[in-house]
């Protein structure tokens, strides 16, 4: 088979979809060396980083014309005569999409990836573009799709009583940890800790955008109430990039008087991210919906005590092994959180099952499963649902 993969977002600060792409191909490259993958990328404009390479033969980089966003707006839009823009594009078998929209022209099978219905199920949680580009497109996208890869049973459960999606149309394929996420030793972290300007006793660590979804306003909220108490001086870390309708969430901190524990350290690279994620006495993600929610899998790899959501697909990921709660309860989110700071037991126990949970969750498996959706859809006779 010859698979044609859109990669425009490997030339981004790689959190979720970037994250997903780099670690699939990278599995591909690892499972799969009889078939041909070519990666497109957007040419002819500014990128934000170089074109990342991957060391198999089978693997290689073109360019398309139009730039990321032109494409997938435009998508949004229902403009579909967009395949001169991938002119010139070598003919293959199967095209993956994995950034939620599909473009129409590009030869081959059509298989996408969708990760979440946040667009439909929290308008309000997302810019009035972003909105308007998700909205019409995803739709249209399910519908011309041959095969559909949903990264958790809540979403394919989303996608079939949402948009009417066929389920013989989909196929779950959960997210895994990259083999970096791993418990590192306290010297180990020491430089990369100070490189933050992090302590080296412990804080409590949230990574992820700075968003409405992200549920952080409530995060304080309980972060305050657990400071109220006078039990803990964790300072509380805040990671990752500023997302976007964030305003409440720095309003929140000086409304709160929590400058001073409170740390905003922006994207971090996956080679430091677990190094701060060990570093963690604790880490928790009240996320109010996920199609996955990779982070609190990537803290349980290195062995740190979770507190997150039970809602969504998160209780499908973590099982067992984290302290879930409502999100939408303050009390309750401050109680968990400083029930596990307390407790040594409790955080020794959430540990060794959160270490035991992450070795569920492989790239490779991630891979071999997508490489026999390319060759489902690519078999003689198959026809779309």
């Amino acid at each position: 088979m010859r698979v044609g993969i859109e990669a425009s977002m490997l030339l981004k600060e790689r959190s979720g979809i970037g994250q997903y792409l780099q670690h699939l191909v990278d599995g591909l490259g690892r499972v799969d060396s009889q078939n041909d993958y070519i990666l497109s990328f957007p040419s002819g404009f500014k990128m934000s980083a170089k074109l990342p390479s991957f060391p198999y033969p089978n693997i290689r980089s073109v360019g398309v014309r139009a730039s990321y966003r032109t494409l997938h707006l435009a998508t949004g839009l229902g403009r579909w005569n967009l395949p001169r823009y991938w002119q010139p594009f070598e003919a293959v078998d199967v095209f993956h999409w994995p950034n939620f929209l599909l473009i129409p022209g590009v030869s081959g099978k059509q298989v996408i990836t969708i990760y979440d219905l946040t667009f439909l199920l929290f308008p309000d949680y997302q810019p009035w573009l972003r909105m308007m580009g998700l909205a019409k497109g995803i739709a249209q996208s399910a519908d011309r799709a041959d095969m559909i890869i949903a990264i958790s049973n809540h979403t394919k459960r989303d996608l079939v009583t949402h948009l009417g999606v066929s389920e013989k149309k989909i196929r779950v394929i959960h997210c895994a940890v990259s083999k970096a996420f791993r418990p590192i030793e306290s010297s180990a972290m020491r430089p990369v800790l100070a490189k933050y300007g992090l302590p080296q006793d412990g804080y409590v660590l949230y990574v992820g955008n700075i968003e409405p979804r992200k549920n952080l306003v409530r995060l304080l909220q309980a972060y305050s109430l657990m400071k109220g108490r006078g039990n803990f001086c964790h300072p509380l870390i805040l990671c990752g990039g500023r997302g976007w309708m964030n305003k409440e969430v720095y309003d929140c901190v000086q409304r709160l008087s929590l400058e001073k524990e409170v740390k905003f350290i922006g994207y971090v690279p996956d080679e430091d991210l677990s190094f701060l994620m060990s570093g963690a006495t604790l880490f928790v993600y009240p996320s109010l919906y996920e199609g996955f929610g990779l982070p609190p899998l990537e803290a349980m790899a290195c062995g740190t005590p979770v507190v997150t959501s039970n809602s969504s697909s998160i209780p499908e990921v973590v099982g067992d092994a984290a302290l879930m709660v409502d999100p939408h309860d303050v009390d309750g989110l401050s109680v968990a959180m400083e029930r596990v700071l307390a407790d040594k037991d409790l955080r020794a126990d959430l540990r060794r099952k959160g270490l035991e949970r992450a070795k569920l969750f492989s790239w490779e498996e991630v891979a071999s499963q997508t490489l026999q959706v390319y060759s489902e859809v690519c078999a003689p006779g198959f026809r779309r649902s």
